[in-house]
């Protein structure tokens, strides 16, 4: 019956029978709320991204000529060095922080993640000019949705041409969550080219624009869950409350047979305990 008065109310896409096509970003939050909050999505999460990404992904060349493939690692072995846009991890730290990865991470409980390609000028000292940045998907303009005039459309802040191809991205200049500085207004999102980025999601049937958190199937289940051991305990803490405390003979005469505590029982009815 819950599952059925969900599925049959306009407000939500979460049921069984979903009125219009909601976002999948939609999950997100509720996703996140559950890893910060829940032991068990928090044990899950941890367990899916180490198994993901491990220790990090590495590289090897192997073309063949041994030469080539001494230049080739020693030159990678540079990039990942310097490869964060801020300046904290190498390679391996964009992959992993222990015991969670950035991106692996991101793409469990959020469902995806937006890595940005960024060239860097020759004078940045950078053996390759070129650095990653991982951005939350929270700076996708998700409420972007219109047609163009050129046959192109954006959904969900994914803007694709007229023949279905990714042609930009369209970002926020801060992160929705942030706390902005007085004086200073929410910014509209710019478009960026999609050449420059990757995005990473597990596409689950033909047409998939954007990516659904990986809890999503159990959040109903785990919130259920979390209500059952609250009620349990707060009905042991209540059944630990009650004590009987000896009465005097007079004390006992004048409360005469009235129950001195009572509860309901199942059926309704209430059980109680004369004196």
């Amino acid at each position: 019956q819950r599952r059925l008065a969900h599925a049959l109310d306009p407000k939500t896409t979460l049921g069984p029978m979903p009125r219009s096509p909601a976002p999948a970003c939609c999950c997100a939050p509720q996703a996140r709320d559950l890893v910060r909050n829940n032991p068990h999505a928090a044990k899950a999460v941890s367990v899916l991204v180490n198994n993901l990404v491990g220790a990090g992904i590495t590289a090897r060349a192997a073309t063949g000529d041994d030469a080539l493939d001494r230049l080739i690692n020693q030159t990678w072995e540079r990039f990942q060095d310097r490869c964060d846009a801020d300046g904290q991890m190498d390679f391996a730290g964009l992959q992993t922080l222990p015991p969670f990865s950035q991106d692996g991470r991101a793409m469990v409980e959020s469902g995806e993640v937006l890595v940005r390609r960024l060239p860097r000028r020759s004078t940045s000292r950078l053996e390759v000019p070129l650095q990653l940045q991982v951005l939350e998907i929270d700076l996708l303009d998700s409420a972007r949705t219109q047609s163009l005039f050129d046959g192109g459309r954006i959904i969900q802040g994914v803007e694709l041409d007229g023949e279905g191809g990714r042609r930009a991205y369209w970002l926020l200049p801060d992160h929705p969550g942030e706390l902005l500085l007085p004086g200073r207004g929410w910014g509209a999102s710019t478009a960026f080219p999609a050449a420059g980025f990757a995005h990473l999601y597990e596409k689950l049937r033909p047409g998939q624009l954007r990516g659904v958190p990986w809890l999503a199937p159990v959040i109903r289940k785990l919130r259920d869950l979390d209500d059952y051991e609250e009620a349990e305990l707060v009905r042991k803490k209540i059944e630990a409350s009650r004590h009987r405390y000896p009465c005097s003979a007079p004390a006992r005469a004048r409360m005469g047979s009235r129950p001195r505590w009572s509860m309901p029982t199942a059926s309704g009815s209430r059980a109680s305990s004369p004196a």
